[in-house]
């Protein structure tokens, strides 16, 4: 039995079990190479033949029935699948393909096996080649293509998949349609695949496809013969989609054809040249300038378009390019058809390098010869405005000057003539007359203040000032105005002061814009009042912002004027000016200067009623380390002058006559001059406090007087302050004035008071002797001090005359008496510098071996002098500092 049997020996050769019906045909099956076995029904084996040991060798670990249920599984599956592959076995590694028949009798089963291992793994390795294949195409963005004999598309990947999604339209009714781009591009597709069969040749071609978007993209496709085993001949196509190439493409073109036509259309001069200067390119601006046909200057070299004495330059120009790399600057530059035509160039050039090129530079230039004629034109017209600017300013210097001067003369006399004994109508008539210069000089004023604010001479001061004070000082004189004419004055807000608030800005502009503004209310209000008010708006912590209002109840502005009241030579009414007088200057230049402080100025009015102007002006706070101190009482005038040495310069007799009695009055007897040379001279020769010098001298200005002044050798000398007196219509800034050397300024005519002021700010000289050792000596006695000086001023005059007279007379022992009568009392008063010259005045009487027959005559009286001079000056100082000393009275 097949169940008896051990599973290491059932798949033996068995003859001994082989049934007798089976002896023939066993007989033949021992002898086929491949493996065949008999089972009965029961699954027990009756036949092996033996190629069945390597069936036995996989299945030695299995039961015979094992086996038989593996064979019939295997033919069950076969049985049951669709397809026409056969069965498999596979066991211990080996493959087998099983094919099985039944007797008829259905009571055995043959199974014939056939080792398919090596087919099996070389299909295997084939398919996993072919599936890397397939692998690689589909990765890839390449398409890829077969078309058969009847132009189907056989074969393709997975790109080729992905395309045909957006390309429904060629399965469409749309790719029968002549009239489509979809039919147009699939018969282009089919006349090439038949072309590469007709030729067996390989062809490429760009080609266009439309997706269903409606989007066009381009492809480039290599066509190539397939032929098969059978003599047919497939299309191999293999496509790269190149749409952004072909946008890039499209895009560079574009961009070509745009800058063609920039260089075509532009009116920019555009050129390219190479380092030698050749020509490579001209666009038609340029060549239309030169004249000549682009063809004509392509090659040219550089140096043929310019003139013999621009080769240089042109050297000069290839060399700093190849070095710089760029180069800009302006061509003048002759048309070589017509040389009379001279253009200049702007031009900017740059050089190019490219890898592996010939480096280039590419030019480009502006024609600005419209624009060099123009700046020529507006140099010639500013040129023509600066001289006709200076015509003006010498008209007005020279206007100025001889209408000041007279008046500086007629109303200095007038102040003189004041001081004396008037009649009524002598000094009614003195009135008029300095009214009338007054009136003049106003006028004079305004006009010039106009031509400075026209030529923008006029600069602001930053000063600290009190607001109130200020106000007040200006609206003081004109309220005692007012009074005289019987009008009503308020210069007050509501009751109160004028705001007392420290700000910084020109007083002095301010105050000149309040009187203009206030004169002209008292000059247009017949009866009635004239308020002045003056307000704080707004206020922050750096600045005020305030209000100054001037009402009237005069004639008032008709409303048609009151667009021009501001305007210059004009006034309300057009016998204003000859019932009032004035030249319509005052309210043009208030508004100027009101917006050269950053203010504003306006007017409501009503005729018959009175008008009213106001004026805002942002003040800055003044900071307290700004602000000057409280300045001391003047003292009084004789006390503080008297004595001054004094040199007046001026070349006008009647001028230095008026400053000279001015002086007078204060004890002064000034040193004139009538030249600029004079007055260097005496300068040069002598010690003064200060010099008032004329600036327009006609020999020597003030200004280089003052210059060849301080270059003097003697330092106290060359440091002698100046005040200028100066009658120019546009004089410069005191800061000028001070860069020259110059510490006061006044403009003619001015007046007593203005030059005392200058005289009282005047640096103090140190006195010439000292007081503090008798002071020291007399331990506070006053009156001991006193009686010294007393006796020194009393007897110093007649020791003096002694001196004098001894030494004219050759009497040098009388003379050196009175030097010693006198020393002990310079030396009481410390006064130093004597030292040489008391020991040549002395010697005669001291001796030492010497005697007046050695004394130096000429030696002696040189000493006699300085030693006079000094007592002089000691004696004059103790005079004039005699108010200022404490008294034994105190």
């Amino acid at each position: 039995m097949f169940e008896s049997t051990t599973d290491t020996t059932a798949l033996d050769i068995q003859t001994e079990v082989r049934p007798p019906d089976l002896a023939l045909p066993a007989a033949l099956l021992d002898h086929n190479p491949h493996p065949v076995l008999c089972f009965d029904a029961h699954g027990r084996l009756q036949y092996a033949n033996p190629a069945a040991c390597r069936v036995r060798q996989a299945f030695q670990d299995s039961s015979p029935t094992a086996l038989w249920q593996a064979l019939c599984d295997a033919v069950e599956w076969l049985r049951t699948q669709p397809t026409d592959e056969p069965a498999i076995l596979e066991a211990g590694g080996r493959c087998w393909q099983v094919s099985s028949a039944s007797a008829a009798n259905q009571e055995r089963t043959f199974f014939y096996l056939v080792d398919v291992t090596e087919w099996r793994a070389t299909e295997q390795q084939l398919r996993h080649q072919q599936d890397f294949r397939q692998l690689m195409l589909d990765t890839s963005s390449t398409l890829f293509t077969v078309y058969d004999t009847a132009d189907r598309l056989v074969f393709y990947n997975r790109a080729v998949r992905e395309l045909l999604q957006h390309l429904q339209v060629y399965s469409g009714p749309a790719h029968h349609d002549p009239a489509t781009r979809a039919y147009l591009e699939r018969r282009r597709r089919t006349e090439i695949n038949e072309q590469v069969r007709q030729t067996n040749g390989e062809v490429r071609e760009e080609m266009t496809l439309t997706l269903d978007s409606g989007e066009r993209r381009w492809y480039q496709t290599v066509r190539c013969p397939l032929r098969n085993p059978d003599g047919t001949v497939f299309v191999l196509g293999v496509t790269t989609d190149i749409s952004d190439l072909k946008r890039h493409e499209q895009t560079l073109a574009l961009r070509e054809k745009q800058y063609h036509d920039l260089l075509r259309h532009t009116q920019t001069l555009i050129c390219t040249h190479d380092l030698t200067g050749r020509l490579l390119t001209v666009n038609p601006a340029l060549a239309a300038l030169l004249q000549l046909p682009e063809a004509e200057l392509v090659g040219q070299p550089l140096g043929q378009l310019l003139q013999p004495e621009q080769q240089g330059a042109l050297g000069r120009y290839l060399a700093r390019v190849a070095a710089a790399g760029s180069a800009t600057g302006v061509l003048r530059l002759r048309v070589p058809a017509a040389p009379a035509q001279v253009h200049y160039l702007l031009f900017h050039n740059t050089l190019v390098q490219e890898p592996d090129q010939p480096a280039y530079v590419i030019g480009h230039s502006h024609d600005i010869t419209a624009r060099i004629e123009a700046e020529r034109e507006a140099r010639r017209s500013r040129q023509q405005a600066a001289a006709s600017a200076r015509a003006r300013e010498v008209f007005l210097a020279s206007i100025s000057h001889e209408v000041r001067t007279p008046i500086h003369g007629m109303l200095g006399l007038a102040a003189q003539l004041g001081k004396t004994a008037l009649t009524e109508r002598q000094r009614h008539l003195l009135n008029s007359m300095r009214q009338a210069g007054a009136h003049l000089t106003g006028l004079l004023n305004d006009v010039l203040d106009l031509s400075r604010l026209n030529s923008g001479a006029i600069e602001l001061e930053t000063v600290p000032f009190v607001l109130g004070e200020s106000v007040e000082d200006v609206l003081r004189p004109l309220a005692a105005q007012a009074r005289e004419k019987g009008l009503r004055f308020r210069g007050s807000t509501a009751g109160r002061p004028f705001p007392r608030r420290w700000v910084l800005g020109d007083p002095l502009r301010l105050n000149q814009i309040l009187l203009n503004l206030v004169s002209n209310a008292l000059k247009f209000t017949e009866r009635g009042s004239v308020r002045v008010s003056c307000r704080v708006l707004a206020e922050s912590d750096a600045s005020l912002r305030v209000q100054f209002r001037v009402a009237d109840t005069g004639i008032g502005i008709a409303p048609e004027m009151l667009a021009s009241v501001f305007d210059d030579f004009t006034q309300a009414h057009t016998a204003s000016g000859r019932h009032y007088g004035g030249a319509g200057l005052g309210l043009s230049i208030s508004r100027r200067l009101a917006r050269q402080m950053g203010g504003t100025l306006g007017v409501t009015s009503q005729p018959g009623r009175g008008s009213c102007f106001t004026l805002e002006l942002p003040l800055p706070k003044a900071p307290a380390g700004a602000r000057p101190a409280p300045a001391a009482e003047p003292l009084p005038v004789p006390a503080r002058l008297t004595g001054l040495r004094v040199l007046l310069a001026d070349d006008n007799e009647m001028n230095r006559e008026v400053t000279r009695l001015t002086l007078a009055d204060w004890g002064i007897r000034p040193t004139e001059a009538a030249s600029g040379a004079e007055a260097l001279r005496l300068l040069a020769a002598q010690d003064f406090d200060v010099a008032l010098l004329d600036i327009q001298m006609p020999d020597l200005s003030g200004l280089e007087v003052v210059r060849r002044l301080r270059a003097l050798p003697h330092p106290a000398r060359a440091t002698t302050p100046v005040i200028a007196f100066t009658a120019a219509a546009l004089p410069h800034p005191d800061d000028y004035y001070r860069r020259q050397g110059i510490i006061g300024r006044l403009a003619k005519p001015f007046s007593e008071n203005e030059l005392c002021r200058q005289l009282l700010a005047l640096p103090r000289p140190a006195p010439p002797y000292s007081l503090a050792s008798l002071q020291r000596f007399a331990k506070g006695d006053h009156t001991l001090v006193d009686k010294v000086v007393a006796s020194f001023l009393n007897n110093a005059p007649a020791a003096l005359a002694k001196l004098g007279a001894a030494a004219a007379a050759g009497d040098w022992c009388s003379a050196a008496q009175q030097v010693h009568y006198l020393h002990f009392n310079l030396k009481t008063l410390d006064v130093g510098g004597l030292e040489s010259c008391t020991t040549t005045l002395l010697a005669p009487i001291h001796g030492r071996g010497r005697g007046p027959a050695a004394v130096d005559p000429a030696a002696f009286r040189a000493a006699a002098q300085q030693f006079v001079a000094t007592v002089e000056e000691v004696a004059q100082a103790l005079r004039r500092d005699a108010d200022t000393r404490p008294t034994g009275s105190e």
